[in-house]
């Protein structure tokens, strides 16, 4: 990585980076190959995305931090994060926006939000028969969790019923969501590319994509469009997309663009005004980045890495299975959310440990400090 190349070769941490122009004996050739090496680093981090930014003083204090806390990683002996992905992943996901991780999750990172997803579907199932949308011999007990809600749907009088009364609320906080959101292999690949300070974002979402329901099939987008991008548009924001059982073309799997993320901020004049839409806004055909889209099937276990500015979407689900996954976004502890509003928890902190959240309860306290619910809906007075 180029950052630590400088680091260690150049021996510059200590030289005042100043704004061009400032006159001094640090005004050198070398303080010039800092600065070089600072913006380089930072485009490449999607920090800037002109060089004219930099001359910010917020973009030269976060590189000073950046080239402290990988000095001191050194000297502690504890840069193991970068290991969770190789220099050839980092390089390939700076260059194409997105990555996909085989097998980076074991099942037992699943299995707790899984368990708690499996029971909510057997409680939905039996009160779907109370309210007589149900026949009680079609609560398909045996069915795996991947077609369970999907079959029970499909015999219900309203075969949106279940997802509507259910499902359609995206946000569960609950012990098993935390322990997902808070996996070490998470983090750690985190750390590889924002470093040490981990906030897990507030924007997040379960997606139990359901079959032939176009509610759910979102357009061409960039995460950024959802966020309020004057305030979050400088900000790093990784986002894994977890895939709770296999997801196919078939059942409705995320497509990206690679390279995508280097073109800025697209225009989203796309809005989708069918009430209960799960992606409101868009990206139109004739304003894509050129180039081939990739369709990325990935099973349970597996990850999909991408950045708040990667043009992606979710196709239709023309399968007999529900398609659950989870997104989960991480950004740097004190940068901009784009959800100023909605406070995240710290998820990984060196610095603060004392802050880090020890569960989805300490989660539950902090919109409850910011007087907003565990949907973040506000509490009433």
């Amino acid at each position: 990585m180029l950052l630590t190349y400088f680091t260690r070769k150049q021996e510059l941490p200590e030289l005042p980076l100043k704004p061009p122009g400032s006159r001094g004996k640090r005004s050198s050739a070398p303080y010039r190959f800092g600065i070089y090496c600072a913006k380089t680093y930072l485009w490449k981090t999607n920090r800037i995305t002109t060089c004219s930014q930099f001359e910010s003083s917020r973009y030269q204090e976060e590189f000073v931090t950046d080239m402290a806390a990988t000095r001191q990683k050194e000297a502690d002996g504890n840069g193991s994060a970068s290991a969770a992905l190789t220099a050839q992943q980092i390089r390939k996901f700076k260059q194409d926006g997105y990555l996909i991780i085989r097998n980076m999750l074991p099942h037992a990172a699943l299995q707790p939000l899984i368990g708690e997803l499996e029971q909510k579907v057997d409680n939905a199932i039996h009160e779907a028969v109370r309210q007589r949308q149900l026949d009680a011999a079609d609560t398909f007990a045996a069915a795996p969790f991947a077609n369970r809600l999907a079959l029970a749907s499909d015999a219900c009088k309203d075969r949106r019923w279940l997802w509507q009364t259910f499902f359609s609320r995206g946000k569960p906080i609950s012990a098993g969501m935390f322990a997902l959101r808070t996996t070490p292999a998470l983090l750690d690949a985190t750390e590889a590319l924002i470093g040490p300070e981990i906030l897990a974002h507030p924007q997040f979402a379960l997606r139990p994509k359901m079959p032939d329901l176009d509610l759910l099939d979102i357009p061409w987008h960039q995460d950024l469009a959802y966020l309020i991008p004057a305030e979050a548009g400088e900000t790093l924001v990784v986002n894994f997309w977890i895939p709770l059982v296999a997801a196919t073309a078939q059942n409705g799997c995320m497509q990206v663009i690679p390279g995508s993320h280097l073109k800025g901020l697209l225009e989203h004049d796309i809005l989708i005004k069918t009430k209960g839409h799960r992606g409101s806004k868009g990206i139109p055909d004739a304003a894509l980045p050129t180039g081939d889209f990739v369709t990325c099937e990935v099973d349970a276990g597996d990850v999909l890495l991408t950045m708040e500015r990667m043009v992606h979407r979710s196709i239709p689900n023309r399968s007999n299975t529900v398609r659950w996954s989870v997104d989960t976004r991480y950004s740097r502890i004190g940068l901009p959310t784009g959800r100023s509003r909605v406070p995240g928890f710290v998820a990984r902190s060196r610095k603060h440990p004392a802050r880090i959240a020890r569960s989805h309860l300490d989660w539950i306290q902090n919109l409850a400090d910011a007087g907003l619910d565990r949907w973040g809906q506000a509490l009433p007075n």
